[in-house]
């Protein structure tokens, strides 16, 4: 039986870790949606290029700039 605590707690601790970044504070403080710095539109996981800049300066974008999309290739 302790055992069984043990692998539900276990199992408990893991399956909320990949979210315990993901904070929407970070989205309100910022005024921007979760998917601005996520891949994933609910936050959490890994960054994009916005994400990234955000974790290495402080959780701030000062002086961050959107990487430039390339334009369309004509047909």
């Amino acid at each position: 039986m302790k055992m069984l605590s043990r692998f539900a707690l276990m199992a408990l601790v893991m399956s909320t870790a990949s979210h315990a970044f993901a904070l929407p504070a970070y989205a309100k403080k910022e005024n921007k949606n979760c998917a601005f710095c996520h891949t994933n539109p609910k936050g959490a996981g890994k960054r994009t290029a916005a994400g990234e800049w955000y974790k290495a300066h402080a959780h701030s974008l000062k002086g961050f700039k959107e990487p430039t999309k390339p334009a369309p290739k004509k047909k």
